[in-house]
């Protein structure tokens, strides 16, 4: 059995778009070097789908801060260019196209399947 012949039937629940970007080094006008996130992306709208393995609980002890670890999986085709550190945007859509919900964070290294790609990615932030 050719794994391969059902990437099409799994490409269809790739639903959510992601925008990849790539870090980059640039080197600062005293010569010294440092790495960054471009601007732009270097992918845009790429198709993927955002999977929770767990849900985020709540911290009820911190009034002023209350941070958000998570690492949700992605999903998208064997095509797709995603590398360990890349950092990406995450868009969930409704049935009528309307973004629902935003998630942002850097890529672990990716396990590529002869039907998809997936890794896990860090979301990091202040709820």
């Amino acid at each position: 059995m050719r794994l391969g012949d059902f990437s099409g039937i799994i490409t269809t629940m790739f639903t959510d778009k992601m925008d990849i970007t790539r870090y980059i080094e640039v080197t600062n006008s005293d010569g010294t070097t440092e790495t960054k996130l471009p601007d732009n992306p270097l992918y845009v709208d790429v198709n993927c789908r955002i999977s929770f393995v767990s849900e985020e609980s709540p911290k009820d002890g911190e009034v002023d801060d209350n941070p958000v670890k998570i690492t949700p999986k992605i999903f998208c085709k064997t095509t797709a260019d995603i590398q360990a550190g890349d950092y990406i945007t995450v868009r969930r859509f409704d049935d009528d196209g309307n973004i629902m919900a935003t998630f942002s964070g850097q890529i672990g290294l990716p396990s590529i399947y002869p039907t998809h790609k997936e890794a896990l990615f860090l979301i990091k932030e202040s709820a």
